[in-house]
Parts: structure tokens; sequence; C-alpha cells
């Protein structure tokens, strides 16, 4: 290859590289169970102010308090391109249900994919339905020994759902089950239910399950478009130095 030649590859590489994101997950920060404003729960999502309100809430751990890392081993939260589980950096915390509930995440700007991260969803013989409505979600990691392997299992251990990874839905039934749901498209707030599976006699006796709210990015900077159309200027310039030496070689 010419010097020319390689140049020109070297710059398109260089090109590319400038506009491929690099993405990982900011999960939140859960500070206020106390105080928030009109919510149950409140904290921080890489910057949005977050806020979570429920008919019936039992508790959880706020970030920075210390307490039980339920997240972990993370394998039932590391498929579907996400590398940081829930408890990266150190962040325990989590919003703790145990009763049949209605619920709101309400975001103070819009979120583009928010991802929803759960422990220990119903357990053996008490199935647990959630129930997002108009909200469909895309299941990007599980606990299934298919999928995580029965060595993986997460802090109770491994489970079943009724979805699937890759497979979309506005509803699921798990027992035991763990995970992440990636809601695809820009929203403000997503309301959902909990409880026993539709036809069930007995309303759940879930001892707890738990979830947390996180999105992917930061991304990293996208160059200015001043920017790209000064790399793409450069690009072709060379592309033409490169053509008019070789004519003039001929």
């Amino acid at each position: 290859m010419n010097r020319i030649g390689a140049t020109l590859m070297g710059t398109a590489a260089a090109l590319a590289c400038a506009v491929a994101p690099l993405t990982a997950q900011t999960w939140t920060s859960w500070t206020n169970n106390t105080t928030c404003a009109s919510d149950n729960w409140c904290g921080d999502l890489s910057g949005t102010d977050i806020g979570f309100s429920a008919t019936s809430i039992s508790g959880g751990q706020l970030t920075g308090a210390g307490g039980t890392d339920y997240w972990s081993p993370a394998d039932a939260y590391l498929q579907g391109g996400i590398v940081n589980a829930p408890d990266a950096g150190g962040n325990l915390a989590f919003i703790q249900m145990n009763d049949a509930f209605s619920g709101t995440i309400t975001f103070g700007s819009v979120v583009h994919n928010p991802l929803v991260a759960w422990i220990s969803v119903g357990q053996s013989g008490i199935p647990i339905e959630l129930n997002f409505g108009n909200s469909p979600f895309t299941l990007i990691s599980d606990n299934t020994t298919a999928d995580i392997g029965a060595g993986s299992c997460p802090y109770y251990t491994c489970g079943t759902n009724n979805v699937g990874i890759n497979n979309t839905s506005s509803a699921l039934i798990g027992t035991e089950f763990s995970g992440v749901m990636e809601f695809l498209g820009d929203y403000t707030s997503i309301s959902f239910t909990g409880g026993a599976p539709a036809g069930a006699t007995t309303p759940p006796d879930e001892f707890w399950y738990g979830f947390t709210v996180g999105i992917n990015g930061p991304e990293s900077a996208t160059p200015e478009p001043g920017t790209m159309a000064m790399m793409a200027t450069g690009l072709v310039g060379l592309m033409g130095a490169g053509i008019r030496r070789r004519r003039r070689n001929r």
C-alpha cells in the first residue's frame, strides 16, 4: 500500500471513531425517601431528576447508605450490550416492593431508551406479573440458566420469565426473575402495576422484589457539525492529492 493510501485509511478510521459513541450505563442514585416533593422516592439519573410514586412501597436502599449488594453476582444484568451492572461504582440502591401495587416512574426531562433492572421478582410457586400497559419493553438481560448458566445465578437464584431475551412485550410474569428491560423511545414517565398474574385466585405473598432505573450513556461527545465538515473536507482533499499524484507519475 502506498503512503497516500495509508494516510487515507488512517483518516477514514479516525473519522469513523469520531462518530461512533461509546455507550455505557448510568443507574439512578436514589438519595431520598422522606422529603421528595411529590414522590415516595426520588434521586438523580445522570443529571436528570427522577421520582417514583406507588400505592405500596415496602422500603429499599439509598445510594451511599451501605447495605447488601443484591445486584451481585451481576451476570443477570450484563447481557444485551450492558457493561455497567446496577451496582457499578458501589451503587447498591433500589426500591423494594412486596404487595400488589400500581406506580409511576417520573423523569424531570425526556429520557431516551430508559432501562429498568429487577431483583428477584416472584418466588417458587408465587409468580409475579409486571404490567406496563401502553409502554412495551424489550427484555435485554435475564437470569435463566439457559442464558447465564447455573454457575452464574444472581444473589438469590436463577429464575424464569415468560418473555425471553430480545423479545418485546408489555407484561412479564416472573418466578425469581432478575434482569433488565429496555423501553425504546423517549419517555417522561413510565406507569406499571405489579401483583398476581391474571386469573390467580389468591393475592401474591411475595417476600420482596426490587428495581432501579438506568440509561444508556452518557455517550462520548459527538463532534460539532463544523468539525465534521472540516474533517470531511480534509479527507476529500487528500483523495484529490492522491489522484493528481498518480496521474503525474503515469
